[in-house]
């Protein structure tokens, strides 16, 4: 643990009730679990964050009414990828947050994902349990299958026995864990991961008479980037641009500007250096489509819910998505789009002609409207009123 955060006090202030989040992964880039924190702070809670020791947050200045522990990881070098130190590492973080959580006595402990969850079991009655499921661990194929299996009795235990409120990612994930687990009188909600409401001006985007398409987010394998570029091939040069913006390794950037290169489609198709968050944002706002897409091979991946998606339809983006559950019901609920079944370069291509022939004002104006709707600015709401219901007779299903 970072000494610098060790001076937090833990005494009760006021009526304020103390929440500590528990988190593995990177906060600086985990923009639901900021967005969360960032709402109770401004409601009666206090809150705390105990997560994995990260360069980011130590480097920052990060707002002082976020009382965070770091936990630093007791081995380093060419052992990172051991399976069994990877395994000690994770001990250690349960029994170091477990020592926090005794120290600071929180009212509530707000568990993100799985591995998290399991330090529930180890405390009394009188705290509060939330399961925030951002992703399906029991579905996660690069998780051997036996320990999934060890994932799925361990996450029913716990969700019927200690979590007092599951939250999750989307409608259709919330009703695959009840249904699993077959708890359908828990207390639960779905929270969106939708950015704050922007209010955005509709315009046309021409950039010499183009049609410009974006992809952004993590460029990474399994993710159709490579059908993204290929569908270039059936493509107009002078008529349309196809944009990847997101980060990836060197390694698999090289790979993807190769393939645009022996394919004779760089006039066509570049890839930029990824943005910050807020940069992306007004980025994207000047491209005419968005392209979401994902696989079907895990339940995880199928039952995807993409902050792409919501952050699209923020900035005025129609979309050409994948036919998931979750795109493929905005998509045909509110006009935004075009769904394509089956993902490959001609269907891309042919999507996107579609496109660049419908009334794209419109799908734009139809975005803009839905951005009023599904914002943070409203799903905050339900996040608050879920918190309140653990502490009163009120809870309502969300």
């Amino acid at each position: 643990m970072n000494e610098r955060y060790e001076s937090y006090t833990t005494d009760k202030k006021d009526d304020k009730k103390k929440v500590v989040f528990l988190l593995i992964g990177n906060y600086v880039y985990d923009a639901r679990v900021k967005k969360e924190i960032d709402t109770l702070l401004k409601d009666k809670y206090e809150v705390y964050l105990i997560t994995n020791w990260q360069k980011e947050i130590v480097m920052s200045n990060y707002d002082s009414k976020i009382k965070i522990f770091l936990i630093k990881p007791p081995f380093k070098g060419k052992y990172i990828s051991n399976y069994l130190i990877s395994f000690a590492k994770y001990i250690i973080y349960l029994i170091k947050s477990l020592y926090y959580v005794y120290k600071i006595s929180p009212d509530i402990v707000h568990c993100h994902d799985f591995p998290t969850l399991i330090i529930s079991m180890f405390l009394g009655r009188k705290i509060k349990i939330i399961y925030d499921s951002h992703e399906l661990f029991s579905e996660l194929d690069y998780i051997p299958k036996l320990l999934r299996k060890v994932v799925s009795y361990l996450e029913k235990r716990i969700l019927c026995n200690k979590v007092d409120l599951l939250i999750t990612t989307d409608e259709f994930r919330l009703k695959y864990l009840l249904d699993k687990y077959k708890c359908y009188n828990k207390k639960s909600i779905y929270l969106y991961n939708a950015p704050y409401y922007r209010e955005i001006e509709l315009k046309e985007n021409l950039v010499k008479n183009k049609f410009l398409i974006v992809y952004f987010g993590a460029l990474q394998p399994n993710r159709y980037l490579e059908e993204i570029i290929l569908s270039g091939k059936y493509l107009d040069p002078l008529k349309y641009k196809i944009t990847l913006l997101g980060p990836s390794s060197k390694e698999y950037r090289d790979k993807l500007e190769m393939l645009i290169y022996n394919n004779g489609l760089e006039n066509i198709v570049n890839i930029e250096k990824p943005l910050p968050y807020e940069s992306l944002l007004d980025r994207i706002k000047t491209e005419d489509i968005s392209l979401i897409f994902y696989g079907k091979k895990t339940l995880n991946n199928f039952l995807c819910s993409p902050n792409k998606l919501f952050e699209s339809i923020m900035m005025g983006l129609p979309v050409i998505v994948s036919d998931n559950p979750i795109l493929k019901k905005f998509v045909s609920s509110y006009s935004i789009g075009v769904v394509v079944e089956d993902v490959n370069p001609y269907n891309i291509a042919m999507a996107i002609i579609k496109m660049s022939k419908m009334d794209i004002m419109k799908l734009k104006s139809n975005c803009i409207q839905l951005g009023k709707i599904f914002c943070w600015d409203n799903e905050s709401k339900k996040l608050l009123d879920a918190y309140s219901g653990l502490f009163n007779n009120l809870f309502k299903n969300i």
